[in-house]
């Protein structure tokens, strides 16, 4: 809904979390980022009613960085 928080989650399936941050893209509409626990909130306004955003994260650490995640799609609803 327009006006309400969705929270985005990225997580580890296989491996160590030793060390990881999980940066999003693109990062112009999220607020609240935290790559080091893999969330970020994105609150959509009236104007965004109806449109496809898409995100993805990536797995970082100090010896490189994964493949982009599966997309996450979100597209806000109008309130009422």
């Amino acid at each position: 809904m327009v006006n309400e928080e969705g929270l985005l989650r990225c997580t580890l399936t296989m491996g160590s979390p030793a060390g990881l941050s999980y940066p999003f893209e693109p990062t112009g509409v999220l607020v609240g980022v935290n790559p080091a626990s893999g969330t970020a909130a994105f609150i959509p306004s009236a104007p965004d009613a109806g449109t496809e955003f898409r995100f993805t994260c990536t797995a970082t650490t100090d010896a490189g960085t994964s493949e982009p995640s599966n997309t996450q799609v979100t597209i806000p609803l109008s309130a009422g």
